[in-house]
């Protein structure tokens, strides 16, 4: 009778137990996204304009204080956004390095243990631009100024991710999902978001794109004006319309209102 008692016990507990330290991850998580959202302002505000999301080494002199991120076969070489954003963090580099891993994610495969490009946070592609000679997705040029972005508390900034890049191409479906980099097209993802069922994922990336990072398929999104908000992934989606435009494009990805919109 006592050990039947005890397993009831152990039923009930052990998944509350789960579900509070998930909640304990997604909240250090938040706080993570708040952090470097506040970095990026604060670089913004000194420099008159946001980092590039990626900086190439081609187009930059020197290289990151602690090297390049990411591996050399499957990512760019470069300064990265928290690259720039690492003075504004009032904390040690080691502590750095931390900030840019979100607790919630368990890369699966030991080639990806010590890669922070992926399934960690992204920021929005259309905001801080990367300095690269293929314009032909329009995510490249100089990063945006402050006062170029018409809704500030409503356009992401920094978000969770599958890859340390992201806009609104990874969350508009299988057909308009481009990434310049073949080789990271996996990883160019929005954790939990519907649509994710129906593209292809190694092994590696699978489960955090389908299943989602957080608890109810919730992502931890950062806002240009830099309040944080937990959102359901599907939230943050785009729909094709019949006209060529997207729902939800702008102002959530887009700074600014395009043609077809």
């Amino acid at each position: 009778m006592v050990m039947v008692v005890l397993a009831l016990l152990l039923a009930l507990v052990v998944p509350a137990l789960q579900s509070a330290k998930e909640q304990a991850r997604t909240l250090v998580c938040k706080g993570h996204v708040r952090t470097f959202a506040t970095a990026m302002s604060a670089y913004a505000y000194d420099h008159g304009h946001f980092p590039h999301g990626l900086l190439l080494m081609s187009d930059c002199h020197g290289r990151p204080p602690d090297g390049f991120a990411g591996n050399a076969v499957y990512d760019w070489q470069g300064w990265w956004w928290f690259d720039f954003a690492i003075d504004y963090l009032s904390v040690s580099r080691n502590e750095a390095a931390t900030l840019v891993r979100c607790p919630a994610h368990k890369p699966v495969g030991r080639r990806f243990s010590k890669d922070y490009l992926w399934g960690n946070y992204g920021i929005n592609q259309s905001v801080a631009r990367m300095s690269m000679d293929d314009r032909a997705l329009g995510f490249v040029g100089k990063p945006l100024r402050p006062e170029q972005i018409e809704h500030a508390d409503l356009t992401l900034l920094l978000v969770d991710s599958g890859y340390a890049l992201i806009s609104w191409r990874a969350v508009a479906g299988p057909e308009d999902c481009l990434f310049h980099n073949a080789r990271r097209a996996d990883a160019y993802y929005l954790p939990g978001l519907n649509t994710n069922k129906d593209r292809t994922f190694g092994p590696n990336y699978e489960r955090d794109a389908i299943l989602g990072r957080h608890p109810r398929r919730t992502v931890n999104a950062g806002f240009v004006d830099g309040h944080v908000e937990r959102r359901s992934a599907d939230s943050l989606g785009v729909t094709a319309t019949e006209d060529g435009g997207y729902v939800n494009r702008y102002p959530l990805w887009m700074p600014r209102k395009s043609p077809q919109d």
